[in-house]
């Protein structure tokens, strides 16, 4: 149907808060009132539009034999619909009510397929470490989203990048510990800003950046009135200064790994406990960047795309060193897709709780 193409198109690239009837009418090339004559709300096409590509991927989920046809199957619908996890994971936030709850439901019992084909292959793992290494697997299904380097991956590649990562290399789990953590935490001084800025980010991060107001972020920091905009004049301000500061942070540890000896593997080790740890430690900050990327400022949008881009090159260059079967691109971007999708959707809690099962899922990825 036209008209859920053309919405599917502009909440994927906009957002769905940044989307009206009248984008979607003018995207049709008709008006507004006679797009209603034919659906009767933004919530009901963001419904229809997730509900597709919920059943596109519920299709190779559930339907597969075993854990690599499942992999093979759920790759060649992503590479063949790059937009569908932008779908699942970003835009399904924005659903109502019921529809959230089925959403929520069905994208369960996609985790529980998967979860289900590969304990039949290795029995041997727990419940819990089976589901683990399920939503890991799963999360690779997300590295197509990644513009930059899509065009260089193949579902083969995805396919088995994934299926590295559900099967695992044999190795103990790598351990990570709170003080591994809490080193993460960087030396953000501590002023009145700061605190603005960190209430910001638990906001944001449980309401999503349209839902709340400069006021609310100020009452949360104990701010109001003029005090609040001494800091910062608007509610965008806010965004750019996370967004600024996370990406100083993120860069910072880039170089820095680019400096520790011992090669190619110990740098891409390096890479991706530093990029996890961050991302576990700062949680909510990291929501911001990956659930309200579309909410960014274009000037601040671009600089964050720039330093991924930087990173995902970076990672790329180290895996093309160790890879010698032409998927550094694909486990790369896996190895980032299970970070960037698991800290973004999964609590603060249990991601502490799994961060060794995690590192030791992105070390399979990478091929460490």
């Amino acid at each position: 149907m036209q008209i859920m193409a053309a919405a599917r198109e502009l909440f994927a690239l906009r957002g769905y808060e940044n989307v009206s009837m009248t984008d979607v009418a003018a995207a049709l090339g008709m008006s507004a009132s006679s797009l209603y004559r034919h659906i009767a709300s933004k919530q009901e096409m963001l419904a229809a539009t997730v509900d597709a590509a919920l059943v596109a991927v519920e299709g190779a989920t559930v339907a597969a034999l075993t854990f690599e046809g499942l992999c093979a199957d759920l790759a060649d619908v992503v590479m063949a619909q790059s937009d569908l996890w932008i779908l699942l994971r970003r835009e399904s936030l924005h659903l109502d009510g019921t529809d959230r709850d089925v959403f929520v439901d069905r994208y369960q019992r996609m985790i529980d397929a998967a979860r289900s084909a590969l304990s039949d292959e290795r029995p041997e793992l727990s419940s819990a470490e089976a589901d683990l290494r399920a939503r890991c697997a799963l999360a690779c299904m997300a590295a197509p989203r990644e513009q930059a380097t899509a065009r260089s991956m193949t579902a083969a590649g995805i396919a088995a990048t994934a299926l590295a990562v559900g099967r695992g290399g044999g190795r103990p789990e790598v351990t990570l510990t709170r003080d591994d953590l809490k080193s993460a935490t960087g030396a953000w001084a501590s002023s009145r800003t700061d605190e603005l800025l960190a209430a910001a980010e638990g906001l944001i991060s449980r309401r999503g950046y349209a839902a709340v107001t400069l006021e609310q972020l100020g009452e949360a920091a104990g701010m109001s009135g003029p005090s609040l905009y001494h800091h910062f004049a608007n509610k965008s301000s806010i965004l750019v200064a996370l967004v600024e500061r996370a990406a100083r942070e993120m860069e910072a540890r880039r170089v820095e790994a680019l400096s520790v000896p011992g090669g190619p593997a110990a740098t891409l080790s390096t890479l991706a406990r530093s990029y996890l740890t961050f991302a576990i430690a700062h949680a909510d900050l990291f929501r911001v960047l990956v659930n309200d990327s579309v909410s960014i400022p274009a000037g601040a949008a671009a600089d964050l795309a720039a330093l991924r881009s930087r990173q995902i090159e970076t990672w790329v260059v180290m895996a093309e060193a160790l890879d010698q079967r032409g998927r550094a691109v694909e486990r790369a971007a896996c190895a980032l897709s299970i970070i960037d999708e698991l800290a973004a959707a999964q609590t603060s809690s249990w991601l502490v709780a799994s961060a060794g099962g995690l590192f030791s899922s992105i070390q399979d990825a990478l091929g460490l």
